[in-house]
């Protein structure tokens, strides 16, 4: 009998990650449940939180997250239903950022909030955007606060997660778009292959970690 197509395989092991709280994912499948890191749990340890006080990144995680979701449903075409929300708490200029990202630059979405698990070094996560941005397969990631050097190994991290397994159609770039509150936005292209060995080496030590438990 023949091997499961790869794209069979991998879909049926997206179906049984589940996403649980602290950004951490559990694959539920017929030899028991795991616990895999997700990108954004290898990740954080590395942002230079200590500098930031307690409220001001409460609020600036609380915005991104609104955010986010207020892009989701403009891509999908609903977004007159969240408009007033989006007044009201002031966010509205982020969300004409992202129109203007859309109108400026050639990019045309083709998946929204995906979630993608890596085989081999198994962790997972859910990228913002596929896109082809200027005409090639890109991962694309929403930012509304500062851009940091450790985006980098976030859009590698997905990039290859996405691509983990697959022979051909495969994703060749990843960006940061930053939303500003003025409505205004910068595009970040990210291409230092160092990007991905440090994001592994960041995974090495997050997989430790929780298996002493923490």
């Amino acid at each position: 009998m023949s091997a499961l197509p790869y794209n069979v395989r991998k879909q049926a092991l997206l179906d049984c990650l589940k996403l649980r709280a602290n950004h951490r994912y559990v694959l539920d499948g017929l030899l028991g449940s795991f616990t895999i890191p997700s990108v954004t749990q290898v990740i954080d340890p590395l942002l230079p939180y200590e500098a930031i006080p307690l409220e001001v990144r409460d609020e600036a995680m609380l915005r991104g997250t609104i955010v986010h979701k207020l892009t989701a449903a403009y891509d999908r075409g609903k977004y007159e239903k969240h408009a007033e929300e989006a007044r009201a708490g002031g966010l509205d200029g982020y969300v004409q950022a992202w129109v203007a990202f859309k109108t400026t630059v050639e990019v045309s979405i083709q998946a929204i909030e995906q979630r993608v698990y890596h085989s081999k070094y198994r962790y997972a996560g859910t990228l913002d955007r596929l896109a082809l941005v200027y005409g090639r397969p890109a991962v694309l990631e929403i930012k509304t606060g500062v851009l940091v050097p450790e985006h980098r190994l976030q859009t590698a991290a997905y990039l290859e997660a996405v691509n983990d397994g697959r022979t051909d159609d495969k994703v060749l770039d990843r960006y940061v778009v930053q939303l500003i509150k003025d409505g205004k936005f910068t595009l970040e292209q990210h291409k230092d292959k160092a990007d991905w060995e440090a994001f592994k080496g960041a995974l090495a030590i997050a997989t430790w970690r929780m298996s002493l438990g923490h």
